[in-house]
């Protein structure tokens, strides 16, 4: 019995020059990406590939071929192709082919060049890189963006730099190190760092004493990781995207600031927070210590008031130059709005820290320029001098208003303030607060005699409040001016009868030396 087998064999048709001989391709080791670069020569034998193609690559030092299905291919369009997860287990070769073809066509592309990259390192971190410093502890937040993998796979130390200090995280098998929220290893059994994982939250911390870099004005962070691959140093260098220093929720709920010719004046008032979570600490401690930093481009300046108690109803401090040259250069840099301002509490216990809260206050926007009040038994009232421009107030608002009563002398006092209901409008320049108690007209009387007295003026609006400093006052006394201006009334009359009588002499003088010519 003879069999007879019939073998058939497909035999694939060569294309050539369906590419332009520029190809190029490059390879990212991170990444494991090999990104080809091919422009189409658009020849009509070349358009018969259909939307899938495999895509083999070939070189003389490597194992193996390395082949891919591209789905969604155009021969016409594409001409960026990214091939994902390429291992070339460490190979660089030069000499690369790539083949591209179908069930019934292929060509032949030569790389005119293939280029070797580790991703950009300052890639390796999402957004959202976050550190925290507080008294004995400084945490590291950051979200792996798997761009780095072969770097963070030998990363050794992070080097922490903030503002005049420095340390170093130094990992080791005791370093403490949070994966998506659970504790785990730094390292391997090899020594190598695992945990830089794609998409997933690592943290980072260091135990310490970080009590005095923690109160420096303005501080600033700057952490760099270093990796050894290959017995090279790298470097990924990493600014957080949010540096929380010491308190970590809100210190203030409302707060502005004012600056004039010789101080600052600090509107504010605590988060109902912060007096909950820290009642019995301000109830047992003996030292708060407020600080205002004006900083102008590389240049700042620290003023300070210290108190043995706090009064949680306190809502404005004032802090003065006192002819400090420095300060008031400082301020005149504040008056053109060209400053940035950190204010801070400390609290403390026998001198023994207890907790550091800072907040960075945006000067008052204000619809005026400044104001000059009026005194009289019965209250004060004010005429305002508005700024150009639009206004939040160029429409009329009923707005509670506060008058907040200002001593140069006694800055930290926890002032008096008139509170009223009126409408405000940048049309309107005069509004009076009226005393409607024998306390108010007290309070009235001794602001009158007090020369150091100057007053803020805040109105309320549907986002928050505005308000000016009013730099000057005039007291006004009408009985007074009215016994002056019956004064000099007097005098005048007096001059004018005197002045009248000479005149009236001189001239009859004149007329008896004439009547002697004759």
């Amino acid at each position: 019995m003879i069999t007879l087998i019939i073998t058939q064999q497909f035999y694939l048709e060569e294309l050539q020059n369906c590419y332009t001989s520029s190809a190029s391709g490059t390879y990212n080791a991170n990444l494991k990406t090999l990104t080809l670069f091919l422009t189409p020569t658009k020849q009509f034998q070349c358009q018969v590939f259909p939307t899938a193609a495999v895509f083999t690559i070939e070189a003389f030092n490597l194992n193996k071929n390395i082949v891919w299905v591209v789905d969604n291919f155009d021969y016409m369009t594409n001409t960026t192709i990214v091939l994902d997860n390429v291992d070339l287990m460490g190979a660089q070769p030069q000499l690369v082919e790539i083949n591209i073809s179908s069930y019934t066509h292929f060509t032949i592309v030569q790389l005119l060049s293939l280029n070797y990259q580790l991703s950009a390192l300052d890639q390796c971190f999402k957004s959202g890189t976050a550190y925290k410093l507080m008294a004995d502890e400084m945490t590291l937040t950051v979200v792996s963006s798997g761009a780095c993998q072969l770097q963070m796979f030998n990363l050794k130390e992070i080097q922490i730099v903030m503002g005049d200090f420095s340390t170093q995280l130094v990992l080791n098998a005791l370093t403490k190190v949070l994966l998506d929220g659970v504790e785990v290893l730094a390292f391997d059994v090899n020594g190598n760092f695992q945990n830089y994982v794609k998409d997933k939250e690592i943290v980072f911390s260091m135990e310490g004493n970080y009590v005095d870099v923690m109160q420096t004005p303005f501080l600033s962070v700057q952490l760099t990781f270093l990796m050894k691959v290959d017995q090279l140093t790298v470097q990924s260098v990493v600014v957080p995207d949010s540096f929380i220093i010491g308190y970590d929720g809100m210190f203030l709920k409302s707060q502005g600031i004012f600056a004039m010719q010789s101080d600052l004046s600090v509107r504010f008032i605590f988060s109902d927070q912060v007096l909950i979570d820290y009642a019995s600490v301000v109830a047992s401690a003996n030292q708060f210590i407020f600080r205002v930093t004006m900083k102008d481009g590389d240049s700042s300046y620290t003023m300070q008031q210290i108190f043995t108690s706090l009064d949680i109803n306190r809502k404005l401090i004032v802090f003065k130059c006192d002819g400090d040259v420095t300060c008031l250069k400082h301020l005149s840099a504040a008056l053109t709005q060209s400053s940035t301002f950190q204010f801070d509490l400390t609290i403390l216990t026998d001198l023994a820290f207890n907790q550091l809260f800072v907040a960075f206050i945006i000067p008052y926007e204000t619809c005026w320029q400044t104001g000059v009040a009026l005194l009289n038994e019965n209250g004060v009232c004010l005429t305002l001098v508005k700024k150009n421009g639009k206004c939040i107030f160029d429409e009329v608002v009923n707005s509670d208003v506060i008058l907040s009563v200002r001593n140069a002398s006694r800055p930290v006092l926890a002032q008096y303030q008139l509170t009223q209901k009126m409408d405000v409008s940048s049309a309107q320049t005069d509004y009076c607060f009226v005393c409607n108690d024998e306390d108010c007209r007290s309070n009235i009387s001794s602001i009158r005699q007090d020369k150091d007295i100057s007053f803020l003026f805040n109105a309320s609006y549907s986002d928050g409040w505005m308000g000016v400093p009013v730099v000057k006052y005039v007291e006004s006394n009408y009985k007074s001016q009215e016994y002056v201006t019956i004064s000099i009334g007097v005098i005048i009359g007096a001059v004018c009868l005197v002045l009248s009588v000479v005149q009236m002499v001189l001239f009859k003088k004149k007329i008896a030396i004439l009547r002697k010519k004759k």
